[in-house]
């Protein structure tokens, strides 16, 4: 599962480098994009935040390629939600929690709704004028005006 963003150029950003430097301005964008792009998710909001998932990004950068992942293994769960499910125990014969009345076999889980926290940081990054302030940072550092 993933959220994923792509970038187009127009003509002119051709003309105006020298194509020997284009791997390397593409590179720095996406590696910068990928930071800022960690910085947001950092910041998402979350009704009940254990702090893990805001923690738990990291921006890997390689090539043309960064990918943002999240190292807590539930965030799937969290962002797009889950369907009904029935819960059953591992180790022992019954489930039982702290106010239960009685241990019991099973339990029908009606599913929780996501909180798309990583599509909503996705957006705000894109739609923000943050992406266009990388790029002419980037630009500007390979000389390009």
């Amino acid at each position: 599962m993933s959220e994923m963003f792509n970038i187009k150029f127009n003509e002119s950003f051709h003309k105006k480098t020298d194509p020997s430097n284009w791997v390397q301005i593409m590179s720095d964008i996406a590696k910068d994009s990928g930071l800022e792009l960690e910085k947001e998710l950092s910041r998402a909001k979350f009704k009940n935040p254990s702090g893990n998932l805001m923690r738990g990004h990291q921006a890997k950068h390689s090539g043309l390629t960064t990918h943002v992942i999240n190292r807590v293994r539930y965030w799937p769960y969290v962002n797009y939600g889950t369907g009904p499910h029935t819960i059953v125990p591992r180790n022992k014969k019954a489930l039982y929690w702290k106010g239960a009345k009685h241990p019991v076999p099973k339990v029908n889980h009606p599913g929780i709704q996501g909180n798309r926290f990583v599509t909503v940081a996705v957006h705000k990054f894109t739609g923000s004028n943050k992406l266009e302030q990388i790029f002419q940072r980037n630009l500007r550092k390979h000389g390009v005006k």
